[in-house]
């Protein structure tokens, strides 16, 4: 268990955790949940040192593989992938992530730990798809000043049902009167068609594998779908 191991000196831990998110936040997406999660330890052990080594050194077998941006003219100007996992850390917080492409190559990834605990999978999904609104916004602004033009509703997928539902139409019960707040952003930027929730099965949602542990096919799937390739 992480409790019997040995701390370890936090300077020398946050030097390569600094390190490994510079690297996966923009040429290795693969690993970033694994980074943001060993990041978010305050006291570290080595047994926390040890699990970042291991992915240094699966990034040194697999130095090869980089991500290629090949902009598909017929892919929508804007399109995101959303995801969580429901109290996954060991203090029962969640954990989110989104993809954001623009002409179908991912432009930007964020994996974060869910600053509260949530009441259920479909709050955690509501607070990572609210986050994912936010970058939206900011987003479409500039490519709409690049293009010089007004843009499409973006497209934001989500693999559960009952966040799109609590996003479009608001908390009903009293047990969800808390998420008022969160779900006031994304419902404007739906009635102001600057985005547009589409459901996508969780085995089609590219954002998966920023919020837990998927299988090789997985993930592969996914990366190939947002161009890395293998050299």
């Amino acid at each position: 268990a992480h409790e019997d191991s040995p701390p370890f000196d936090k300077n020398e831990y946050l030097q390569l955790v600094m390190s490994l998110l510079y690297i996966a936040r923009f040429t290795r997406q693969d690993v970033l949940l694994h980074v943001t999660a060993f990041a978010s330890k305050s006291e570290p052990t080595e047994l926390h040192y040890k699990g970042l080594f291991r992915v240094l050194l699966y990034l040194i077998q697999t130095k090869s593989q980089k991500f290629v941006i090949q902009p598909n003219p017929t892919a929508p100007i804007l399109e995101v992938f959303a995801d969580a996992s429901h109290q996954v850390h060991q203090d029962m917080h969640g954990h989110g992530g989104f993809i954001l492409l623009h002409y179908g190559s991912p432009v930007y990834f964020k994996s974060f730990k869910l600053k509260h605990n949530t009441r259920s999978s479909s709050e955690s999904e509501l607070i990572t798809l609210e986050e994912a609104t936010t970058y939206v916004k900011w987003i479409r602004a500039l490519v709409s000043m690049i293009e010089r033009r007004n843009l499409p509703p973006t497209i934001v997928h989500q693999d559960n049902l009952s966040t799109i539902l609590l996003a479009k139409e608001g908390p009903t019960f009293k047990r969800t009167k808390h998420l008022l707040n969160r779900e006031f952003l994304i419902k404007e930027c739906v009635i102001n068609n600057e985005i547009m929730l589409k459901y996508v099965n969780t085995f089609n949602n590219l954002a998966d594998y920023l919020t837990k542990v998927v299988s090789d096919i997985k993930i592969n799937k996914a990366l190939g779908v947002m161009g890395s390739v293998k050299v």
